[in-house]
């Protein structure tokens, strides 16, 4: 919300809504509802972007010619309105998590959901792998983006994606090897608990989203839930954790250092 100097209007920007919940904000609040049109940043954004994550990944936009990292798995996420083309720093340490902690199965196929999964770029990057992914978003823009970059990464796993509110979605499958929820840090701390339920004994939780000012909070419900951070990635003023059950560590006595 943007307020002006003379105290008696605001400026209200919503993105991620249904038409008919924007006429109900204009009918609660008064003024008019703008259609958004793309952004420049969006222009900008699709100029050629290559982020390799050898051996494991190379991401590309539109136009981007294959080279010099044609031998490496392929995705074409071209830029959008929504969140998730690779480059900033909460999906590119996902995206660096990601590849690994869901490396080719050897005897099955590992079964994983991408809470907020925006563009879809994270699902897809498993599923290259061979296997099962459930990717949720609320935003309606966001299933749209990630069903059609879907359509243009054939990929050999299986992806469904699922338009829900997280805080009140249940999985009516799992449970699941792997999560990865790039979200708000209030809407982790709130969700952590349904989170942990949701997944197998020896599985993984790859989060993000998180500024370093509200790791401490995380961290507080993580250790509440004894889930234990067994790699903490930081970039710029974001923070990445990937996480298991405190029982997993061979010297679980042993903590990691809170991020700078």
């Amino acid at each position: 919300m943007t307020s002006f100097p003379n105290g008696k209007s605001a400026k209200l920007q919503v993105y991620g809504q249904s038409q008919k919940r924007c006429r109900e904000l204009v009918a609660h609040y008064g003024g008019k509802c703008l259609k958004s049109q793309p952004a420049a940043w969006i222009k900008k954004a699709s100029q050629p972007i290559v982020l390799p994550f050898p051996p494991h990944l190379c991401v590309v936009s539109e136009g981007h010619p294959p080279r010099p990292h044609h031998k490496l798995p392929r995705l074409l996420i071209p830029a959008g309105m929504a969140f998730g083309s690779g480059d900033h720093a909460t999906t590119g340490m996902c995206l660096r998590q990601t590849p690994q902690n869901a490396a080719p199965p050897r005897s099955r196929k590992k079964r994983l959901l991408d809470l907020g999964t925006g563009s879809g770029i994270l699902a897809l990057a498993a599923a290259l792998h061979g296997h099962e992914v459930i990717g949720l978003d609320f935003d309606p823009e966001s299933i749209r983006t990630a069903r059609e970059n879907l359509r243009q990464n054939p990929v050999p796993g299986k992806v469904r994606w699922v338009r829900a509110d997280l805080n009140s979605w249940t999985p009516t499958q799992g449970p699941y090897d792997l999560i990865t929820a790039n979200l708000f840090s209030n809407l982790l701390i709130q969700n952590l608990p349904r989170i942990k339920e949701w997944l197998q004994p020896q599985g993984e939780i790859i989060l993000s989203g998180i500024l370093k000012t509200q790791w401490p909070e995380v961290l507080t419900t993580l250790n509440q839930l004894k889930l234990q951070p067994q790699h903490i990635l930081k970039k710029g003023k974001w923070v990445c954790a990937v996480l298991c059950h405190s029982g997993q560590l061979k010297s679980s006595q042993q903590k990691l250092p809170r991020p700078r």
